[in-house]
């Protein structure tokens, strides 16, 4: 009985101790548990992330590629439109020698 008594605070401090640290690891598997959970939607938010900056790439090639088409569009357009305007000086040249013959026929 003498011994009991005398253990008796140590006992109860030995697990007032352990149940404090029993808390505190209870706490810290809550953490864990949260982070992983955390780390779990950052993982697919990121895939969605990078899923979208792919989209995006690919949208911006075809946009690339559309600009380049247009350009060359533009290019032919410009060289039919020269063409055609310089046929147009010249058949207004061969109009105005017509009618200067013309008048000097008359």
């Amino acid at each position: 009985q003498v011994v009991m008594s005398r253990l008796e605070p140590k006992l109860e401090t030995a697990t007032k101790n352990l149940t404090e640290k029993e808390a505190e690891l209870t706490g810290a598997l809550d953490r864990i548990r949260q982070l992983k959970h955390e780390c779990r939607l950052h993982t697919i938010n990121r895939g969605d992330i990078l899923t979208q900056l792919q989209d995006a790439l690919l949208r911006e090639a075809e946009l690339r590629e559309n600009v380049t088409h247009v350009d060359q569009e533009r290019n032919e357009y410009k060289e039919r439109l020269g063409n055609a305007e310089t046929q147009n000086l010249q058949l207004d040249f061969k109009l105005k020698r017509m009618q200067d013959q013309m008048q000097l026929l008359e």
